[in-house]
């Protein structure tokens, strides 16, 4: 390939990495006074809890415990990447959240080049590889256009499936990605029988199985059903010798991943405290027409691809069967289908961009290009409706100076097992800013979370008298209580102001429960 091309694909990957920083920066700016950005635009929920799992990495463990639980229970070796990330803060002596958003740029550039290495494999044409590759940097699908009749599409909600939103979410996403797709140049590509390919599909095996284990079932879908479909094109009287060659690649992707991938499910079955998480973590998909909307553009695009001359090659029926199978698999009686769409985008671009090719004459490379103007718009939506959550200082996107300062108060003063009964926001938070412990914080990662949300609403209903509410934060071990704007409004219960103030923050107090 043009090494001129390769670099230019280079600083488009940087390039669009360092924009996805811009509404983040501008966020900062937008927050209201007497608030301060939390530092996540998208899926904030989640976000905490990346940086309670970089805060224990920051405090010096590399085994995982659940930050939302009552009880912390043993470490295990789960989400090295952030309890990495989390050291690196502390020997950087950086903020965690600054590292990472630095981790983020980084991912979101190294999966943009895997995507442009990717279709250098699969879209030989330069034109239209590039045309897929801008549809990967920054496309969409259509889901802007059903705004106002009330359809969220998964272009518009769910950050998997789509490259720029994938960058733009969070730190991991982007680095499963690239080992996704690396794996399927390894494995699929036209250089075969090296053994640096090999080293390196056992690489993006472990990577995924460190990082987002999950995606090994449509990576590897994709990759057993991509080796069956190359070897029949290129061998159609002896399959197996078709197979052959591949199969070092592919075993050693399995290799790479398995060790991890065992351990993980066998502490997720075994532990009953993660065994529970497990249970709660369901990411179902949409209905098929929030999909068939969010990559509307494409399938559109794509359906030209499958025309006579294009059949001819096998590029299509290739790229047709990755995305078939990944599609398929958003329904599959799994808990988490539409985590599953992560990668997807890639196949169906370079569909799009075969389906371009066989456009000829003025009127056709109009439509191509009014299918790719028309599908950034709800990255932009997206970028739009997040600065707009922060101007309006929705809860969930910035936090008060009263209660950074109650969380800067338990960082510095409580000790870190320490069980702090907060409102929900801000129990999400208090793992991360203070390292403390919390009854409820987060849907998923709360075992029995909903009796334990249905605890802390109890506890601060106006009901509630102080005799109970002691008797209750005794017998399990609560050692502080905080009571701010998001408490009162839960009830407001009378019994916190009657405890001990150990800090004042303006309108947020942090309480001590007596010893029993």
């Amino acid at each position: 390939m043009d090494r001129r091309e390769r670099w230019i694909a280079v600083a488009c990957a940087c390039a669009t990495a360092l924009a996805t920083l811009v509404p983040y920066a501008v966020a900062w700016r937008l927050a209201p006074q007497g608030t301060a950005f939390t530092g996540f635009l998208l899926n904030p929920l989640d976000g905490f809890s990346y940086l309670a799992k970089m805060r224990q990495g920051l405090d010096g463990s590399w085994l995982f415990h659940l930050p939302y639980a009552a009880e912390q229970g043993a470490g295990v070796f789960l989400y090295p990447y952030y309890l990495l990330l989390g050291r690196v803060a502390g020997a950087l002596s950086v903020q965690p959240i600054v590292v990472l958003h630095a981790a983020r740029l980084v991912a979101a550039a190294l999966m943009f080049l895997a995507v442009y290495r990717a279709l250098e494999e699969l879209l030989p044409d330069r034109r239209w590889r590039w045309y897929a590759y801008g549809l990967c940097l920054i496309g969409g699908g259509w889901g802007w256009l059903a705004v106002p009749s009330g359809m969220v599409a998964s272009d518009l909600s769910i950050p998997e499936t789509t490259p720029f939103l994938s960058s733009y979410a969070n730190a991991h996403f982007p680095v499963a990605t690239a080992a996704f797709l690396l794996a399927t140049v390894t494995v699929l590509g036209r250089t075969l029988g090296r053994r640096r390919w090999w080293a390196a599909s056992a690489a993006c095996g472990a990577v995924l199985a460190l990082v987002l284990p999950f995606v090994l079932l449509p990576a590897g879908a994709v990759l057993v059903t991509g080796v069956a479909f190359l070897a029949r094109m290129e061998q159609p009287a002896n399959w197996w010798a078709g197979v052959r060659p591949r199969l070092p690649a592919l075993a050693a992707f399995a290799a790479g991943a398995a060790p991890i991938a065992i351990y993980d499910a066998w502490m997720l079955m075994t532990r009953p405290d993660l065994a529970k998480w497990t249970a709660q973590n369901s990411t179902p998909s949409p209905s098929p027409i929030a999909y068939l909307i969010g990559f509307a553009p494409l399938l559109l695009m794509g359906g030209w691809a499958f025309t006579r001359p294009a059949r001819r090659r096998a590029s299509p029926w290739l790229l047709a069967g990755w995305a078939a199978v990944q599609l398929l698999l958003l329904y599959a009686p799994l808990a988490l289908q539409r985590r599953l769409a992560l990668g997807v985008y890639l196949p169906l671009a370079a569909l799009a961009a075969l389906g371009a090719a066989e456009l000829s004459g003025r009127r056709g490379r109009l439509i191509a290009l009014v299918i790719f103007v028309t599908a950034i718009p709800s990255n932009l939506l997206v970028i739009a409706a997040g600065l707009g959550g922060v101007a309006r200082g929705e809860s969930l996107l910035v936090q008060s100076d009263a209660e950074a300062c109650a969380s800067a108060w338990l960082d510095a003063n409580a000790a870190s097992d320490s069980l702090v009964l907060a409102g929900e926001i801000l129990s999400n938070r208090l793992p991360a800013q203070a390292g403390v412990r919390v009854l409820y914080g987060h849907p998923f990662e709360t075992p029995d979370a909903e009796s334990e949300r249905a605890l802390v609403l109890s506890l601060y209903d106006d009901s509630t008298s102080l005799a109970a509410a002691i008797s209750t934060l005794a017998a399990r071990g609560v050692d502080f209580v905080v009571y701010g704007p998001e408490e009162r409004a839960l009830g407001p219960a009378a019994w916190p102001e009657q405890l001990r103030r150990v800090a004042d923050c303006g309108d947020v107090g942090v309480f001590e429960v007596p010893a029993p």
